[in-house]
């Protein structure tokens, strides 16, 4: 990374516009509810069910409730998945097919109902305990973003099919940290066989939406991937401690200039400064894409279309649009077919 210093630097005249107070005056937005919301459809015609869940990983959860319903005859396979929102709050909706013809009885929703909520209260006191010996929950449940000014609701979908929605908050504490909150539960069928992706971090940033501190968290396939927790350590690093992949991690990362939140890309392309005329590089920390290491991100226009925005991270290229103030309005990555993220829902602004 010491070679790659001076093509990863934010340029001093972008900082300077960065570094301008924000406006205090815009009213707070609702925060992000501590629980998320699943939908379970059962049967044909579907039943509805809803479960709200807290200190539990919420695709991970959805999953495997389908899959214990399916063996206590309760409702039959995963038929599909889809995105609801009630009042700018989103839930995931699970769809499943009627029982097998051997299973005794209609589904009865107020019996699969009131199962599913026993069982998610039952795994929410369970989550500390099931933590490790160190105490530390595996999943993040103190999601704090404090004063909040914009929030918003993205739906992912592959080939017209929805995979899932992610949720985005961006506040700011009383001491000025601005905060970046986001997460996410996404239900993906690959041969025939549903796998369950859910990612949760916080990021608490300088006026520059420069990292200071962050935490993060992402179970795939009913497995911890990693958990993170990063801080600034000096004028130049990163400490880094946690699980990855199955084993601990902890150690520190070289980032002369800093590593970059989404805030900075919001920032560049918003109105107030962008977008900006070259391709700006940044470093970030993305546990996705390596968690030991910094990745490189290009961030640069696309002049195809208005609000055009090309961004490349380590090995994966985005194309897409954003809003006049920069946060995204959709973008798609490469693939077969590509996948596309959109917003459907938003209120305040950065």
């Amino acid at each position: 990374m010491r070679g790659m210093r001076a093509s990863l630097r934010v340029p001093s005249v972008v900082l300077a516009l960065l570094s301008a107070p924000a406006t205090s005056a815009l009213p707070p937005v609702e925060p992000p509810a501590r629980g998320v919301a699943i939908v379970f459809e059962p049967g044909a015609p579907p039943a509805r069910c809803r479960v709200e869940v807290e200190r539990v990983p919420t695709a991970t959860f959805a999953l495997g409730v389908a899959a214990i319903a399916r063996e206590q005859g309760l409702a039959g396979e995963v038929r599909g998945a889809g995105v609801e929102l009630a009042g700018g709050r989103p839930a995931l909706v699970v769809r499943l097919a009627p029982p097998d013809a051997a299973a005794q009885g209609a589904p009865d929703p107020e019996r699969f109902c009131a199962w599913a909520r026993d069982l998610a209260a039952g795994l929410a006191r369970d989550a500390l305990d099931a933590s490790g010996a160190d105490g530390t929950p595996r999943w993040l449940i103190a999601l704090d973003p404090g004063t909040v000014r914009f929030r918003s609701v993205q739906r992912m979908t592959r080939a017209g099919e929805t995979l899932g929605f992610a949720e985005y908050a961006i506040g700011a504490r009383a001491d000025g940290t601005r905060v970046l909150l986001s997460r996410g539960a996404f239900l993906q069928r690959r041969d025939g066989a549903w796998t369950a992706s859910d990612a949760a971090q916080v990021e608490d940033a300088d006026a520059r939406g420069m990292l200071v501190s962050g935490r993060y968290a992402r179970f795939q396939g009913g497995a911890l991937l990693y958990r993170v927790d990063l801080r600034r350590d000096g004028e130049h690093g990163f400490a880094y401690s946690g699980e990855a992949r199955g084993r601990a991690i902890g150690g520190r990362i070289d980032a002369p200039d800093g590593l970059a939140t989404t805030l900075v890309r919001i920032d560049l392309f918003g109105a107030r400064t962008g977008p900006p005329a070259e391709p700006v590089r940044v470093e970030t920390y993305d546990p996705l894409a390596d968690p030991l290491r910094a990745t490189p991100v290009v961030h640069r226009r696309d002049p195809a279309r208005p609000g055009g925005i090309v961004t490349q991270a380590g090995g994966r290229t985005g194309t897409g649009a954003v809003e006049p103030d920069g946060t995204l309005a959709w973008i798609e990555t490469a693939g077969e077919p590509p996948t596309r993220i959109e917003t459907v829902w938003r209120e305040g602004a950065p």
